[in-house]
């Protein structure tokens, strides 16, 4: 569930800034002008489902709330890497949840998500793994 702090209402705040500058005025033109369309994973846990149970869903009706506004869901099936290209490019959505910080494509907020990465392999493979440039990954 989705809960407010003062740390996450200033992160609202700043998608809510953020979902404004991405809406170009082509797409606030085909859009519905009183609707939030949202591009979203169709099933990528925990982020995001059609059932609207994954964090991103609830930070998306949080922006849409803050912006006094109702959230449309626009669902791909495919990978959330997708959607800037394959929705928000075409003009399907207004908004896409959870992009890397820094996208050339897009302008972000502040990141409200971060995790690590672990490189797991069994000992006597002889693997030498440090990074993602470590040869024995390719």
């Amino acid at each position: 569930m989705f809960k407010t702090t003062n740390n996450k209402i200033r992160q609202v705040l700043g998608l809510t800034a953020l979902s404004v500058l991405l809406m170009s005025s082509a797409q606030a033109a085909q859009s519905s002008t009183d609707t939030l369309r949202v591009c979203a994973a169709a099933n990528e846990m925990p982020y995001s489902n059609t059932q609207q149970q994954g964090f991103e869903n609830s930070i998306a009706k949080a922006l849409a709330s803050s912006m006094d506004m109702p959230v449309e869901f626009v669902w791909s099936d495919k990978a959330a890497i997708f959607l800037v290209t394959e929705q928000l490019m075409k003009n399907k959505c207004d908004v896409v949840m959870g992009v890397d910080a820094g996208d050339s494509r897009v302008l972000t907020s502040e990141p409200y998500y971060t995790s690590g990465y672990a490189f797991i392999y069994q000992a006597d493979k002889g693997l030498n793994i440090k990074d993602w440039q470590s040869p024995d990954i390719k």
